[in-house]
């Protein structure tokens, strides 16, 4: 993980040694969730390809810190979390797992992207949200593998989990289990997964904790608004290096990997003194094949390219993303409605 650089210090109501000692903690804990989902999981895309990411949030749903395999999920678990806190944030309780994987709201990918989000409490208090995204081999749909080249609606392409407790209170719902265990081609890999996925998120949330019995959640807290602030210090000092102005690409698919008439996409960026932009206004509407994308797809991959372009070597967090808006108007082929099919959005 980065670390976060001397120069950057700033004011902060913990003292800079515990400051860094605590953050550090962080990047730590983050990295053990990346570590412990890879050496458990069942399916060599996570172990492998390394085909998922783990990360700690604030209580409001800020990235703190994050380990990654995939890079396109850096700026994706944010919506995961949100979504939890949307739905379930007056009732959360200790020992909760939500999993999600809608396109649509908490995921921006396609189905077989699976997060799992787990409220962390010290005693009764909320100090944070552990979280981490995976691709499950199989999650059901048409097509063994659940990649669906030619499906024609999201039903198609496997299950979906709209935000929905897992464990509660620390007792997993059996029922929700077992409807996963009927409806995927390889229960034993898709479970097992399922299962590191929550083992990693309590490895982080022990190692949170721990940092609250030693140092108290009022230091943990300083110390996380700190690590904010500048991570909006160092966006704002990368957007005075980025040009000015307004910039368009084009391209044309040859199709939509079903067949018809070549499909011209566009992406439009402007950039001022304040603002990163990214407006997909102009394209043309969703296809009936599964390369459309989403809204909360298009937001993610722009915090990512954000992160890249102005600051790919610094520690990232929820500051980083500050300058970033997005335009999304609906019913373009990066911004389908529901239910478009979603398979391979990347395609483009």
């Amino acid at each position: 993980m980065n670390r976060v650089d001397g120069p950057d210090a700033g004011p902060s109501t913990v003292d800079p040694f515990t400051l860094e000692i605590i953050l550090e903690g962080l990047y730590a804990a983050a990295r053990e969730m990346f570590v412990t989902l890879g050496r458990t999981a069942k399916s060599p895309i996570i172990y492998e390809v390394l085909d998922y990411a783990c990360g700690i949030y604030s209580p409001d749903g800020d990235l703190v810190a994050q380990d990654n395999g995939v890079m396109g999920f850096l700026g994706a678990l944010y919506f995961a979390v949100q979504e939890v806190r949307s739905k379930h944030g007056h009732r959360l309780r200790p020992g909760d797992i939500f999993i999600s994987n809608d396109p649509w709201t908490a995921n921006g990918s396609h189905l077989s992207d699976v997060n799992m989000v787990c409220p962390v409490y010290y005693g009764d208090r909320l100090v944070a949200f552990t979280v981490n995204k995976a691709h499950w081999t199989e999650i059901g749909g048409k097509d063994p593998g659940s990649w669906t080249a030619d499906a024609a609606e999201v039903f198609q392409e496997g299950l979906q989990f709209p935000c929905v407790h897992l464990y509660r209170a620390g007792e997993i719902d059996e029922t929700l289990v077992e409807m996963i265990r009927a409806n995927v081609r390889t229960p034993d890999d898709t479970l097992g997964d399922m299962h590191a996925q929550a083992a990693a998120l309590r490895v982080g949330a022990r190692r949170i904790v721990e940092l609250c019995e030693k140092y108290g959640p009022d230091a943990l807290e300083a110390a996380v608004a700190e690590h904010l602030r500048r991570g909006r210090e160092r966006a704002r000092r990368a957007m005075a290096e980025l040009p000015r102005g307004t910039f368009t690409v084009t391209d044309l698919m040859e199709n939509n990997g079903v067949g018809g008439d070549p499909i011209p996409v566009q992406v439009t960026i402007r950039i001022d003194d304040e603002t990163f932009e990214v407006d997909v206004s102009g394209n043309p509407g969703p296809v009936p094949a599964p390369i459309n994308g989403t809204a909360v797809g298009v937001k993610a991959q722009a915090r990512t390219i954000f992160k890249v372009v102005s600051d790919p070597h610094g520690p990232v967090n929820e500051g980083n993303f500050a300058p970033v808006r997005c335009v999304t108007p609906e019913g373009t082929l990066f911004t389908a409605p529901r239910p478009a099919p979603v398979s391979i959005p990347w395609a483009y």
